[in-house]
């Protein structure tokens, strides 16, 4: 499961407003 980080932050990238994918990206 080395992926499911980035699946997560790719779900976060296209459900996300750009202001909360942001704030996740740090």
């Amino acid at each position: 499961k080395k992926n499911e980080g980035f699946n997560v932050k790719a779900l976060i990238e296209n459900f996300a407003p750009p202001k909360a994918t942001k704030i996740v990206k740090g």
